[in-house]
């Protein structure tokens, strides 16, 4: 019996200290990602500039997922222009804040209850343009997302990574019947 008491107060002893040391982990994230794009800032922008456009290269807006819907807000492009979308996996808004033609897109982005802001930077560099993506959040007292922040940055790092990719493609691309 005595086990059994020792192990039950060792269990509850162990979740008290997994709860407070949890509380005093970040709630806070922040990630950027930087790609070198071979287009002109006003290519770039005209893919980022209505978000209706991000669905055809943000994997996040993935058109392929079950019972995928979207539903366009707002203007058609510019500040206030926003992409709501849902499937059987989830839904999400993004909505966007602030556009400076050929320069800067910021928004927010509300994934599954999980709001977030962020910005598409774009400075031109020569023949190419230097693309950031910055992206930031707030877990707030979520104890079991505080412990998985690490996973989720590197996760939402590996998106935005994919994201500038097939940015990069949508805009590298030669035009069509020439090659």
């Amino acid at each position: 019996m005595n086990f059994l008491r020792y192990t039950l107060i060792g269990f509850v002893a162990l979740v008290l200290v997994l709860a407070l040391v949890g509380w005093y982990k970040p709630s806070f994230f922040e990630v950027q990602r930087v790609k070198l794009i071979r287009a002109r800032p006003a290519d770039i922008y005209a893919q980022a500039e209505a978000a209706g456009t991000w669905a055809q290269w943000h994997p996040w807006i993935d058109k392929t997922r079950p019972a995928y819907r979207q539903e366009l807000e707002g203007p058609a492009s510019g500040t206030g222009s926003a992409l709501r979308w849902s499937s059987q996996d989830g839904y999400g808004k993004l909505t966007l804040t602030q556009t400076v033609p050929d320069s800067r897109v910021e928004f927010l982005l509300n994934l599954d209850d999980m709001p977030c802001s962020g910005a598409l930077v774009l400075e031109p560099l020569g023949e190419v343009t230097r693309v950031r993506v910055e992206f930031r959040g707030d877990v707030g007292g979520d104890l079991v997302l505080r412990y998985l922040l690490p996973v989720y940055e590197k996760t939402l790092g590996r998106s935005i990574g994919v994201s500038l990719d097939q940015l990069a493609a949508r805009v590298e691309a030669p035009p069509e019947g020439k090659k």
